[in-house]
């Protein structure tokens, strides 16, 4: 008969279930390891995206006269930057959006090219971005806030009284502007270009180019995080189920073939399921947000002739900026009941083809949330010195109001 003490036999020999013991401990001492730090890197890339780097700010008087400083802000928000280009006689007014780390120095040459043919434009940065305030970026979810403002502003203008307003964006650009014309009847017309279908797409496909990192547990722990240091719902960001809200309101979708960011599916995607009037432009050879690169004058060309037809007088569509019945200046339309919403959740509902791998990566993601005390989740983001404002309900631009005062919103 053997003897055991403590996982050994009297002549000190290992006995099998001790060593069994000691593997399944090892084990899971590395698997909480790997936890922690997966945890620990998504929070740091989150701290570090959601906060994108700032470009020089180039005054007004530096370029030419036809450009004017303006500046306007949220009632409850940061104040925003931009610059408003106004032709002699403006026969109508189109709001630009730059893409995420960008601001609207970038796009002054089709600024400038749009005034040329007779139309006024507002560029600006979006909170966080150039000259704006603001410390964190939300991706698209309270940047259509922002396009909100910028339509506010131009409703004031007296010169547009009676024009029609359209919205052209860029990447997350884009993406705004599709959910704030789902909401905010005042826009007649939008020209989305390199937009998303969904963030948590553009979320799994940049964190594979930049960091080389897997879509599981990445992907969704990094909007988590983004989601707490923001205080917004950016993992409810999902164009694909607003822009059917545009009809019948045009849209034109602009795309690049080479896209290595966005796939050009995702634009594929949202021409179908938009309502129409539609437009898809494919641009061959060009890579991520690259397409006025790419084309310049046929860039120009195809937004003047797009937006020409959209807000021609006769067009048919919403009331004109300033006119009378119309919707009331400086309020959103709310969004329809559950139109881009997912009740506050973290994840993005898989679609299409990613049925399977979008369920997996949010079950496995709701484990490793579950299995960490919210104490702790906290104190991670936390650490970085920022705070979060506001709650992920207070993100939307359902109710908000601008105040205009002046030459101004207040």
């Amino acid at each position: 008969m053997r003897t055991t003490i403590a996982g050994r036999d009297v002549a000190g020999r290992r006995t099998q279930p001790g060593w069994r013991r000691r593997v399944l401990v090892g084990l899971g001492v590395l698997a909480a390891g790997a936890g922690a730090l997966a945890v620990a890197a998504s929070a740091a890339l989150a701290h570090v995206i959601t906060a994108p780097r700032r470009l020089r700010a180039i005054a007004a008087r530096e370029i030419d006269r036809t450009v004017e400083a303006v500046a306007f802000r949220l009632d409850d928000g940061p104040t925003l930057h931009g610059w408003y280009l106004r032709p002699p006689d403006p026969r109508d007014a189109i709001v630009i959006g730059h893409g995420f780390a960008m601001s609207r120095h970038e796009l002054l040459d089709l600024a400038q090219g749009l005034r040329a043919r007779g139309h006024a434009v507002l560029l600006f940065d979006f909170r966080a971005h150039g000259a704006s305030e603001g410390d964190r970026s939300t991706f698209g979810y309270r940047e259509a806030d922002d396009l909100g403002a910028a339509v506010t502003f131009l409703a004031a203008r007296p010169e547009l009284a009676g024009r029609r307003l359209g919205v052209a964006g860029i990447s997350m650009g884009a993406a705004a502007a599709i959910l704030v014309a789902a909401r905010d009847r005042r826009i007649a017309a939008v020209c989305a270009d390199s937009a998303f279908a969904t963030l948590r797409g553009v979320a799994v496909s940049g964190l594979r180019l930049f960091y080389r990192l897997p879509a599981i547990p990445f992907a969704p722990l990094t909007v988590r995080f983004g989601e707490l240091l923001t205080g917004a719902s950016i993992g409810a960001t999902r164009p694909i189920d607003a822009i059917a809200a545009l009809a019948p309101r045009p849209v034109l979708i602009v795309h690049n073939a080479e896209d290595w960011l966005i796939p050009v599916a995702d634009a594929h995607a949202l021409y179908a399921a938009a309502g129409g009037p539609k437009e898809l432009w494919i641009v061959p050879d060009a890579g991520h947000a690259a397409a006025f690169l790419a084309a310049r004058e046929e860039y120009v060309r195809r937004l003047d002739d797009f937006f020409t037809r959209a807000l021609a007088a006769g067009a048919a569509g919403p009331a004109t900026l300033g006119a009378a019945g119309g919707p009331r200046a400086g309020v959103a339309t709310p969004p329809a009941a559950g139109a881009g919403e997912t009740g506050g959740k973290a994840m993005i509902a898989p679609t299409g083809a990613d049925d399977g791998a979008g369920l997996a990566v949010e079950m496995v993601t709701r484990a490793l949330l579950a299995l960490l005390p919210r104490a702790l989740v906290r104190a991670v983001t936390a650490g970085f010195g920022d705070r979060a404002t506001g709650s992920a309900a207070a993100g939307g631009a359902g109710g908000r109001a601008w105040r205009v005062s002046g030459g101004e919103i207040a």
